[in-house]
């Protein structure tokens, strides 16, 4: 236990882990969608992952990073729960899954920069790009020849529009990031 503050107890010690939580959720959600291919197993295992820290948060010690201990949580997690469902022989061999989790860590950080550069990537977009965007990626799984329709466009401009705006928002990242990373 880290011996530079008291140990926290009671509603100190829920305050604490709702702040780390808080903070890390985010990353601790795209370590776990980096493991499994399905949206909704990511979501099931973030709940299931956030329980189990909660549980063991008094175990935690504080001077350490809680974002490693909670890669290693759903790290377990994940493999727990592609085992339970009968999906880690169809997905993965459990060493590629390793694979996986390892090299998420390790660019965690540009993964994270990437993120935040999407966010003023998109904001950038003109209004009518950002709508075929959100139509195409946000409003659930759907087609070109759907966003079209409800657009009112036809759909090979659509399909155009979708390589064009996926191509700027791809050069904008690369930007973004490498001039973070030149700062």
């Amino acid at each position: 236990m880290n011996t530079n503050r008291p140990a926290l107890n009671g509603n100190a010690r829920d305050e604490e882990f709702v702040r780390l939580f808080g903070l890390n959720q985010g990353r601790v959600f795209a370590y776990i969608a980096t493991l499994l291919p399905c949206w909704a197993d990511a979501e099931e295992v973030l709940q299931r992952t956030s329980i189990v820290l909660w549980r063991k948060f008094d175990q935690f010690d504080l001077s350490t990073n809680f974002v490693s201990w909670a890669y290693a949580v759903a790290y377990r997690e994940a493999l727990k729960y592609m085992k339970q469902e009968g999906r880690l022989r169809q997905v993965f061999k459990e060493s590629v899954l390793e694979k996986l989790a390892n090299t998420h860590i390790a660019h965690s950080d540009l993964l994270e920069a990437r993120g935040f550069a999407i966010d003023d990537c998109m904001a950038k977009l003109p209004a009518s790009d950002r709508e075929i965007i959100e139509h195409y990626y946000f409003q659930g799984k759907k087609t070109a020849a759907e966003v079209a329709e409800e657009l009112g466009r036809p759909t090979n401009t659509v399909l155009k529009a979708l390589i064009r705006i996926r191509g700027a928002l791809q050069r904008c990242i690369d930007e973004t990031t490498s001039s973070e990373a030149r700062k």
